[in-house]
């Protein structure tokens, strides 16, 4: 049996699939530690590298997928921004306004 092929994986970048609230227009989520992406990145500088190209795989390798294409629309990435609003309870009322 031949030897399993090795990856690079960059642990910087996370995919994961859209919340269920989300646009329908919307392909995946895609998250970046930035801390090891510039460590990452400049790995790859110092070795001469000026790009780097990543290709999006399922672990099922006998899965096939179309590339989804829309006439002229074409996938890009955009910046999430996205915050949860913080929890905003009632105001505890103080001791002498329990009377």
């Amino acid at each position: 049996m031949p030897a399993p092929k090795e990856y690079e994986f960059c642990e910087a970048i996370h995919v994961f699939p859209p919340n269920e609230k989300a646009a329908s227009f919307i392909m995946a989520n895609v998250k970046m530690d930035i801390a090891q992406m510039v460590k990452f990145l400049s790995e790859k500088s110092e070795n001469g590298d000026d790009s780097v190209r990543f290709d999006l795989r399922v672990s099922d390798p006998t899965r096939t997928f179309v590339f989804p294409t829309w006439g002229d629309a074409k996938p890009f990435l955009v910046v999430n921004t996205w915050k949860p609003q913080p929890r905003v309870d009632a105001p505890i009322p103080a001791a002498d306004d329990a009377f």
